[in-house]
């Protein structure tokens, strides 16, 4: 896996391809969720790095994963709490926390991979779904909160 700058634009996005990828599989409703909000921008990226890095980000996957799973990806959750920890500014954690709770909601279902990225997050990052501040996704944000609960019980 390529190693970037905590807080950097590259630690962003591929944190941002994480939630993207995070049900087994590239979501067109993800990528358009983030092309309408021009999501990259926002958090100081631009277009073609962004790609980029989810690019490499795929390459690196591909690498790690087992043979038999390349057309489903499975992320390892210590694989996805090491990504996690490029992030350290906690304002960057709520924003990014913020925005992988709406690529999550993207296609309207949260998937099991869905659930265990953003509990991670909230684990290692110290922070609670009460913190996300969502009025339009409230429905989106009871399914989230009800599956972290469960998959935060589960055990590793």
């Amino acid at each position: 896996m390529r190693t970037y700058m905590p807080d950097s634009p590259q630690a962003i996005a591929r944190v941002l391809s994480l939630a993207i990828l995070a049900d087994g599989g590239l979501d067109v409703a993800k990528l358009r969720m983030l092309a309408r909000y021009d999501l990259p921008k926002d958090l100081q990226l631009d277009n073609e790095e962004f790609d980029r890095v989810m690019l490499d980000f795929c390459y690196d996957l591909m690498r790690c994963a087992d043979g038999d799973y390349y057309s489903h990806l499975l992320i390892e959750r210590e694989m996805i709490a090491t990504l996690l920890q490029d992030i350290r500014s906690p304002s960057l954690q709520l924003t990014l926390l913020t925005t992988m709770v709406n690529i999550a909601d993207a296609d309207d279902m949260l998937a099991g991979g869905e659930a265990v990225l953003l509990t991670e997050a909230m684990l290692l990052w110290q922070l609670d779904l009460h913190h996300v501040k969502l009025p339009s996704h409230e429905s989106a944000l009871r399914r989230i909160r009800t599956a972290a609960l469960a998959t935060a019980s589960r055990p590793l």
